[in-house]
């Protein structure tokens, strides 16, 4: 995939099969992928480059300090968040300590929690751009659009969003006329793997879910 030297070359990423890209041993794969234009086709294949991985040392994190904090208390931010939906009436302070934000990020890495703003900073980079063209085609609006246009392609974007931020939700079901509504505009986007591929396995698993499940109970 690339040379062990300060030469890293970029290939064309395959996400599984025979030929899935990996890194080099001791190095990390870092992927780049490319959106659709109107056509469907993209400016270029997904690419992926094996680099090495970077070992912070003691000066590099003092250096870095601040840049961190403003991370970490983004995280806590999304803890916070998350209790706020959930309707509790308050947070406590070992909810967002160090040890909480570590098992936070662990569940994320594992793929075991999805939440909304995850889904919705997703959409917004990979799925909004396809999505308002792909409005903007079937309403028959050019290029040019007025500002009231504009508006409305928006909040025709913004509906998809939140339903999609909604399948963070574990209980959340959708009827099935949505459910391909959805599935039709993930469609647009490559979601072999991540948050589409994940958003992708939930909208299907609706399609088995029983009456009692509807009603939780």
């Amino acid at each position: 995939m690339s040379n062990i030297s300060d030469r890293h070359i970029f290939t064309t990423y395959n996400s599984n099969g025979k030929d899935k890209s990996t890194a080099l041993s001791g190095q990390r794969l870092s992927v780049v992928r490319f959106k659709k234009d109107k056509s469907g086709s993209k400016a270029k294949d997904s690419q992926c480059v094996s680099v090495p991985v970077t070992v912070l040392s003691a000066e590099d994190y003092e250096v870095l300090s601040p840049q961190i904090s403003q991370w970490f208390h983004g995280v806590q931010d999304e803890i916070i968040r998350e209790a706020c939906v959930a309707d509790k009436d308050a947070v406590t302070s070992e909810e967002i300590d160090v040890a909480a934000v570590k098992s936070y990020l662990v569940q994320q890495a594992a793929g075991d929690r999805l939440n909304g703003e995850q889904i919705k900073y997703w959409f917004d980079s990979e799925l909004q751009d396809m999505l308002l063209l792909a409005f903007a085609e079937k309403l028959g609006i050019s290029d040019d659009c007025s500002e009231e246009q504009t508006q409305k392609l928006q909040q025709m974007c913004n509906v998809y969003r939140d339903c999609f931020a909604a399948l963070a939700g574990g209980r959340t079901v959708f009827a099935a006329d949505k459910r391909s509504k959805l599935e039709k505009a993930l469609g647009l986007v490559d979601t072999s793997d991540g948050i589409g591929a994940r958003l992708i396995a939930k909208l299907q698993a609706m399609k088995e879910v029983s009456v009692e499940e509807m009603l939780g109970l």
